[in-house]
């Protein structure tokens, strides 16, 4: 197996990629424009970056990080693909797919009036062939079962009585129950804060997100069902200090040594549970989709709403729910044509024509 790639660091980087990464990154101001990519949040900025530091690793490597080309004159089909292959050796196909992801984005940021159809169209179609697609639709369990769930298992964590083992379980579904109600990405949902993010005014309760925590310059405020208020006091009341132990923290999610759940271990957390009860996985991302897919298909009307829904910086991101929406109040209305034009029928047929 080929040994693994690590990202070039910053500073190592041909001064002329160092130069138009911080342009592209450079806030502008009244007597200077921003660049391309002054609105990512930091830290997509340092994926993007580290992602493209992978890529010029791969080329330093190959000897082929000549400091005097630009970014966009050292892609070729034959290259991209080689990286390609030798990154299979290597890392998960999802992984792959981030790269080549990376790579495009930063030479769009870096050189905009660079021609890269053929990069694109080429990226895609060995992207596809390397990353499977597997739909989504089978997979989503609705955010009203996912709700349910979570306060069922809450209402059985407590019968069974206080213990280490239970009040991890009541965690589980105080966690799917707040995360089907509010469907943060998985990364600001895992470090919720206590009075930093998770704030109680009176009777109320809120979910409060800047854009520290986000991936876009935006603010989120997800105000919890009132159903749910009591049963998060009695996590902070009960369940979190059996947890916690001695352990000082102000973050939400404990595990079971008293430590706040890393990124990993909560997501596969929430995957065993929702297999255990669901009969099958359901990611954290999928919560998101849940709940996106309720609203374009139960009031899609409102589905404008799924872009501050999902703290979208552009309803264009949530297009494909709208989408979704528009195709079913088509098919129900061309079925309701059809069913006025065909008027009754019985078993027998009786109605239609030719019947």
């Amino acid at each position: 197996m080929a040994r693994r790639l690590t990202s070039l660091a910053f500073e190592h980087w041909p001064d002329i990629d160092r130069r138009l990464t911080t342009a592209a990154f450079r806030g502008g101001d009244v007597l200077d424009e921003s660049g391309p990519g002054a609105r990512l949040a930091t830290a997509t900025r340092n994926k993007r970056i580290q992602g493209y530091g992978v890529w010029l690793g791969y080329l330093a490597r190959h000897g082929l990080l000549d400091p005097r080309v630009a970014p966009a004159e050292r892609v070729s089909r034959e290259r991209v693909a080689a990286f390609i292959d030798e990154r299979r050796q290597q890392v998960a196909s999802a992984s792959i797919a981030d790269d080549v992801k990376n790579l495009l984005v930063m030479i769009r940021f870096m050189q905009p009036d660079a021609e890269l159809d053929w990069l694109r169209r080429l990226l895609n179609r060995r992207v596809a062939a390397i990353v499977p697609v597997r739909p989504i639709q089978p997979r989503l369990v609705p955010a009203s079962e996912l709700f349910r769930a979570g306060l069922s298992q809450m209402d059985l964590a407590e019968a069974a009585g206080p213990s280490r083992h239970q009040a991890g379980r009541y965690r589980d579904g105080l966690a799917i129950a707040l995360l089907a109600a509010c469907p943060l990405r998985r990364r600001s949902f895992v470090h919720l804060r206590i009075g930093h993010h998770l704030v109680q005014t009176g009777d109320e309760m809120t979910l409060q997100l800047g854009p520290a925590d986000l991936k876009n310059p935006t603010q989120l405020a997800f105000p919890l069902p009132s159903m749910l208020v009591p049963r998060v006091q009695r996590y902070l009341q009960v369940h979190r200090p059996v947890l916690l132990g001695d352990s000082v923290t102000d973050r939400l999610w404990i595990n079971a040594a008293g430590e706040p759940m890393s990124l990993e271990g909560f997501s596969e957390r929430m995957v065993e549970r929702t297999r255990q009860w669901f009969g099958k996985p359901i990611s954290m991302h999928l919560f998101r989709h849940a709940a996106a897919t309720g609203v374009a298909i139960d009031d899609p009307h409102h589905v404008a709403m799924i872009a501050a829904l999902l703290g979208h910086a552009q309803l264009s991101t949530s297009e494909r729910f709208y989408n979704m929406a528009t195709s079913l109040e088509a098919a129900r209305n061309y079925q309701a044509a059809l069913k006025r034009l065909v008027g009754p029928t019985s078993p027998q047929g009786r109605g239609l024509p030719g019947g």
